[in-house]
């Protein structure tokens, strides 16, 4: 269900912030000055904002914080435990459900930099592929990781640019951008009904079959 979300920036300009949440707005058909609960703390640390946003989950009713980035949030060097921990337990007690924005190694982008306890911390880890164009960004999601919910297939989203920035923000036919899907283990045939029909709404197994060029008899057991 919706719920309030607060977004702490230790990344971008305040100004960067802005200019993106009125493009990602009109992308998603909102008014362009919708707000954004945001705490804008560029070359700060976690620590140095945590009381604020104690504050901010509290008189706001906030159901989801958004940390911009793990790697900015401080506490020490990250490659060890202890940090890795200690930062996990300040967004635990922050709000019930946070979202961390990782970067990965240069050398491994299969998993978040810094002591596999990040892997330990979380319930559900998404790792982002990107392939784009002049005006169009391809974006895979893959679950890598998750506790209490079931692992699905890549999810695609499609974004598409102007001379100003973002214009369009949509979910992807399961047949667009084949090359997100390169090196990853093919999909069984539920994991590409299930998109299909996540897709394509009702359907019956002759239109599932050959749309996605299996058989029949198969899809139809499925079903």
């Amino acid at each position: 269900s919706p719920t309030r979300v607060l977004f702490i920036n230790l990344e971008r300009s305040a100004e960067s912030v802005r200019r993106r949440v009125g493009r990602v707005n009109r992308a998603l058909g909102l008014p362009p000055n919708r707000t954004l609960l945001i705490i804008n703390a560029r070359g700060h640390t976690l620590q140095n904002v945590i009381e604020s946003a104690r504050r901010s989950v509290q008189d706001y009713q906030v159901g989801l914080v958004i940390l911009d980035s793990l790697s900015r949030a401080g506490g020490g060097d990250l490659t060890e435990n202890r940090p890795v921990n200690a930062i996990a337990d300040q967004l635990n007690g922050l709000c019930e459900t946070w979202l961390g924005i990782a970067h990965t190694p240069r050398v491994d982008e299969s998993h978040v930099f810094g002591s596999v306890m990040w892997d330990a911390a979380v319930d559900t880890a998404v790792r982002l592929i990107g392939k784009g164009t002049e005006t169009t960004l391809a974006v895979g999601l893959i679950m890598t990781k998750t506790n209490d919910v079931p692992k699905t297939r890549m999810q695609k989203i499609a974004m598409e640019f102007d001379d100003n920035g973002l214009t369009t923000v949509r979910q992807a036919r399961h047949d667009e951008f084949p090359e997100l899907e390169e090196g990853l283990a093919p999909p069984t045939l539920k994991e590409e009904l299930i998109e299909y029909i996540r897709e394509a709404g009702k359907t019956s197994a002759t239109d599932a079959a050959k749309e996605l060029k299996r058989n029949r008899s198969n899809v139809a057991n499925l079903l």
